[in-house]
């Protein structure tokens, strides 16, 4: 004998109807206000970049000292604003919820490992104070090294989350530190460079790939690009320390220019090729600027001061 079980339907009281008509009103209401919001906050962000764009190019081709402020400026700002440990939610614990970008500044990750996040955001604080060539530029130097140092410990030891061929912002800062900082503050220019630069960054390389390649069991791709990247660190780290950590006293030298040249293309500039002060019989090539590359002439005399280097690779800055 079967038996037949109706679904009773409870009927809502007018009560209940009200409320969820509502709250379903209210919900439309909050999605309104979040697109609203959402595309408000993007055209004032496209705003500031445009004025800020504008305001860049302006200053670099005026003023070259405001220009070194405000790209120092706006390179503090997207550090802090790029942070994870803690110190951008500190800094805005007290941002309006409803102002632009409140979710964005009060956002918190918690996969990310504190000490690894902090020495990225003073790695970023750090490349300002060298770039900005503020004192003591030693002290700087050695913070930098050791955030790096940091960043690759995680980069080998906790490879799941810190993985160099992924999307990784910290990852990503942590690759292109070593470039933008031989860039920007110029520690690789002007150096003699020698056989032990070479050879030092090998050995490191061969060493960081045998380990990554035994902690990352075998994963060749990440373990290549740690290895290579920790190469680029090992050079910049070289000649920060070389020409940071020199505190002896520099030797003027009177050299002969013997050659002028203007390399054009995509990226153009001038040079010119000096006596050496070492070897009369071989020459040195020197980069200039344009207005130095214009005021000096084949077979003038030019001091240059040298510094021997902490590393015992010559440094030097030429007097036009």
């Amino acid at each position: 004998m079967s038996r037949k079980y109706k679904h009773k339907v409870k009927k809502l009281s007018d009560t209940e109807r009200l409320r969820r008509q509502e709250a379903r009103k209210k919900r439309k209401e909050r999605k309104k206000l979040e697109q609203i919001r959402s595309d408000r906050e993007i055209r004032f962000g496209c705003i500031l970049g445009i004025l800020g764009f504008v305001l860049f190019f302006w200053l670099a081709a005026y003023h070259s000292t405001i220009w070194i402020i405000y790209f120092c400026l706006l390179m503090g700002i997207y550090v802090t604003l790029k942070d994870k440990s803690g110190i951008r939610n500190f800094l805005f614990r007290n941002y309006p919820d409803t102002f632009p970008w409140a979710d964005s500044l009060k956002a918190q990750d918690s996969r990310k490992i504190f000490s690894m996040e902090l020495a990225t955001t003073l790695r970023g604080y750090v490349f300002i104070l060298l770039f900005a060539d503020l004192k003591p530029a030693f002290l700087w130097s050695v913070i930098w090294i050791i955030c790096m140092g940091i960043g690759f410990y995680y980069a080998i030891f906790d490879y799941e989350i810190y993985r160099l061929d992924e999307k990784n912002s910290s990852m990503i800062a942590l690759i292109i530190s070593p470039v933008l900082l031989a860039f920007f503050t110029g520690v690789m220019n002007n150096v003699r460079w020698s056989k032990m630069i070479i050879i030092f960054q090998l050995i490191g390389f061969i060493l960081m790939l045998i380990l990554a390649m035994i902690r990352s069991q075998a994963d060749l791709t990440n373990s290549f690009l740690t290895a290579f990247f920790f190469g680029c660190f090992l050079c910049t780290g070289f000649f920060l320390i070389n020409q940071n950590f020199d505190f002896s006293e520099p030797v003027t030298h009177a050299c002969i220019v013997v050659k002028k040249e203007y390399h054009s293309g995509k990226y153009s500039y001038h040079d010119i090729n000096i006596t050496d002060w070492n070897d009369s019989d071989d020459v040195v090539t020197v980069k200039i600027s344009k207005t130095q590359y214009d005021a000096v002439k084949i077979g003038d005399t030019v001091n240059i001061t040298v510094y021997p280097g902490a590393l015992h690779a010559e440094h030097y800055q030429l007097h036009i």
